[in-house]
């Protein structure tokens, strides 16, 4: 889900930061003389190790199993076309929720081409305006690729898909998807799968055929880089953590909540709710912890636990207690949040989601020196 939908505020452009004086070149920007790290050389090496280690092990896989997750996705939705079964028709929401995961961790950083090529909101925009897709759907239009490249947002991506796979009521037969809707969805989705390549190759190294974002933040403070200073790149980072967080839990949960009206609820139709805003959380893990799959290395959490081991135990642990908190609410996320509904348990997970977040902005900013 893309933030400006809802808190525009919340995801700061590298250019905005940076006329407000974000990052400044001052003093502050070489370590303080005493504690962990007293060497000046050595941290500047343990931040240069953490930002390539974060780009190669953690954001490059994770754009890449996004790209190939949706990849799946587009084969699933040919092969359902073709023949409209109702086995195709459980693959290819199969092959949606598998997109969503990856999709969803690559919320925890959201930066960079993600914002200046607007891709955010060509891939996720919510909420849906189904009236204007309802009303197409019986127009004369034409539909390619073209046509919702050219569209608004909120009539195409991932939960434009979503919404022709499950339907209204998330119950939606194969039987019950028109001929209009075939054509549909195979032109949004080929225009989804546009947007989603274009994230690859704005991430990958330009041996790859990419645009090399990668670079930018692995070199964040050398000659050519976009971020002025290595402090720039974490904060750059750290910045995208706690967003996500809020957005989770004062948007993504928020709304709903306060409408008391699954309504709002994203991916409502389908009913992964509760996946996404796990996937999101795991997304903050990852570049925290600077893991990914099998792939392990230094991550946010060197940089702080070098300075403070107790702030350090005590995010990890807040990241677990989040994680616990969202698989509470129950039966459903568009259950819970309904008058009568099992409301406190997502009170609760929105409280250990914002502490986290706060955990985030105020004693990580701070420790770290990043404004």
């Amino acid at each position: 889900m893309n933030a400006p939908k809802y808190l525009p505020f919340l995801r700061l452009s590298i250019a905005a930061l940076v006329v407000a004086g974000f990052w400044g070149c001052n003093p502050e920007d070489t370590p303080p003389s005493s504690g962990t790290h007293t060497d000046s050389t050595v941290y500047e090496q343990a931040t240069a190790d953490v930002l390539c280690d974060l780009t190669h092990n953690v954001i490059l896989p994770i754009v890449n199993d996004f790209d190939a997750r949706t990849t799946e996705l587009s084969t699933a939705i040919t092969n359902l076309n073709t023949t409209r079964s109702a086995e195709n028709l459980e693959a290819t929401k199969t092959a949606w929720r598998n997109a969503r995961r990856p999709w969803e961790m690559c919320e925890a950083f959201l930066f960079g081409p993600a914002k200046s090529q607007q891709l955010d909101p060509a891939v996720d925009a919510w909420p849906l305006d189904k009236i204007t897709i309802d009303s197409i759907l019986v127009s004369s239009d034409q539909f390619t690729s073209t046509y919702f490249d050219n569209s608004e947002n909120n009539i195409k991506g991932s939960h434009a898909i979503e919404y022709i796979l499950w339907g209204e009521n998330g119950d939606k037969t194969v039987e019950q998807i028109s001929q209009r809707e075939y054509e549909f969805l195979v032109a949004v989705t080929a225009s989804f799968r546009g947007s989603t390549a274009r994230l690859k190759k704005s991430w990958v190294p330009a041996t790859e055929g990419g645009d090399d974002y990668a670079k930018q933040v692995c070199e964040a403070g050398k000659a050519g880089s976009l971020y002025i200073s290595q402090k720039a790149g974490v904060a750059e980072i750290v910045t995208s953590l706690y967003s996500i967080l809020t957005e989770v839990s004062d948007s993504k949960m928020g709304i709903p909540f306060g409408q008391m009206n699954n309504e709002f609820e994203e991916a409502r139709f389908s009913g992964n709710s509760i996946p996404d805003f796990l996937a999101n959380i795991l997304g903050v893990q990852s570049i925290y912890e600077g893991n990914y799959t099998s792939n392990s290395g230094k991550g946010i959490s060197d940089l702080v636990k070098a300075k403070s081991p107790e702030l350090d135990a005590k995010i990890k642990t807040q990241i677990q207690t989040a994680i616990q908190r969202i698989n509470e609410i129950t039966p459903s996320f568009g259950e819970a949040v309904k008058a009568g509904g099992n409301r406190n348990s997502i009170q609760t997970a929105r409280t250990a989601i914002t502490e986290l977040a706060t955990l985030f902005k105020k004693d990580v900013v701070e420790l770290l020196k990043l404004q």
